[in-house]
């Protein structure tokens, strides 16, 4: 009975033909599987420049391999520009190799065709990489608009650290102020960011550094407390008292302080000692001492100390900065209570020291803050003429003769206020 199969109804010369035929296509198709599985294998491990020359023929739509070529003959001090072309043929697209040839172009001395390469990158990816390497490129050419121009255009892309962004323009002859007024975008991150640099900076312009802060609040960023803190900081270390509270004064308008607006005749901030800011401002700083835990809030409206007797010989426990007007008497008043602390050898005391160029205040009397029953306590500083920044400070010293304080501390109830007659 004849086979109903149609390939059986061939001759066999023509199922021979067939059977060749797709023989032919299977190897065409696995040609180019079996070329890339060799070039991988090639480029497996620490391959060499001739390894990678190898594999790049075998795949050449794929242009890792002239990429890693371009690399490794840069490594070696070896001409990587033609490698870095090869991947340029093969992906016009890539930054990277974009980026990269338009250096080693330059390096080869030829800045016309690495702008060429810079801009192609540019067009083709609008993102930060090719964007700041423009930028980048001008500044080393000495061309001041157009790296303000790709910079403030790498601005756009930002993200993260852009301390080199702004050390750019810096150097490319921006001022801080036209950084911030024409070439930074006003978004609450990049905002942020300057206003974190500028903080940093000791020699910024504390006009420049407020109006930054001041813009960074008015964005409203979900997080702009840092920031504002930051700048609030530097702005009281260059004794810009003013500028301090405006800032200070605007965290509370908006309610990112827990705290009131700062009160002239009441300067003293959180003297319930609730847990402090961790930027400080014109909050408590509780500095942490090996020897030392503090609890802020215990007792209530207070703080609390307890010394192990191994805690440094000198030590500033509590600190803030206050804004005090001059030629008048103020007064700090408190109630205090220690424990197992002896008489003689405790070095516990609050002072107030002038901030900048204002000279020591003349020594007080200061009292014994040793007692096992709540006692309250007061100090008064007559101060010269002229606002000014002070610092009020708990601070401990161990006395000669005697061993580090063991035993706890407490204080509750400040106030610091004018002293009336």
């Amino acid at each position: 009975m004849p086979s109903r199969h149609p390939s059986h109804s061939l001759p066999a010369a023509a199922r021979l033909f067939l059977a060749i035929s797709t023989t032919l296509l299977l190897a065409a198709a696995a040609s180019p599987i079996l070329r890339r599985l060799q070039a991988d294998r090639l480029v497996s491990t620490n391959p060499t420049p001739a390894q990678l020359s190898t594999a790049a023929q075998l795949d050449p739509l794929n242009d890792l391999y002239p990429i890693l070529l371009a690399q490794a003959r840069q490594d070696r001090g070896l001409d990587p520009l033609p490698a870095w072309r090869a991947a340029i043929a093969v992906n016009p697209r890539r930054p990277l190799s974009l980026t990269q040839s338009a250096i080693a172009a330059e390096l080869a001395g030829d800045p016309a065709e690495a702008e060429r390469l810079l801009l192609q990158a540019a067009h083709y990816n609008q993102l930060w990489l090719p964007r700041w390497s423009l930028a980048n490129f001008h500044a080393r050419l000495g061309h001041q608009a157009q790296t303000l121009h790709w910079a403030r255009l790498a601005f756009e892309r930002s993200h993260g650290d852009r301390t080199a962004l702004f050390r750019l323009c810096l150097d490319a002859g921006a001022s801080p102020d036209q950084i911030l007024d024409q070439i930074l975008p006003h978004t609450p991150d990049t905002l942020g960011s300057f206003t974190h640099f500028l903080a940093a900076d000791p020699a910024a312009p504390p006009q420049t550094l407020h109006r930054s802060a001041s813009l960074h609040l008015a964005a409203r960023s979900p997080d702009p407390l840092p920031a504002a803190l930051h700048a609030t900081n530097a702005l009281i270390a260059a004794h810009q008292s003013a500028l301090a509270l405006d800032l200070w004064a605007r965290l509370s308008t908006l309610r990112l302080l827990p705290y009131p607006p700062h009160d002239p005749a009441n300067p003293l901030v959180n003297p319930a000692f609730l847990q402090p800011l961790p930027g400080r401002g014109f909050d408590w700083s509780i500095p942490e001492i090996p020897g030392v835990e503090s609890f802020p809030g215990i007792p209530t409206n207070g703080i609390k100390f307890l010394f192990s007797g191994q805690q440094p010989e000198t030590a500033t426990l509590a600190q803030q900065t206050l804004v005090l007007a001059g030629g008048r008497p103020w007064t700090l008043s408190f109630a205090s209570q220690t424990l197992q602390i002896e008489a003689a050898a405790n070095g516990l005391a609050w002072t107030l020291t002038p901030l900048g160029s204002l000279q020591p205040l003349p020594a007080q009397a200061l009292p014994n803050l040793t007692s096992e029953e709540w006692t309250d306590h007061s100090i008064t500083w007559q101060l010269p003429p002229g606002e000014a920044l002070y610092l009020l400070s708990l601070d401990l010293r161990r006395l000669s003769g005697h061993t580090r304080i063991e035993g706890e501390a407490r204080f509750r109830d400040l106030r610091f206020r004018e002293a009336r007659p």
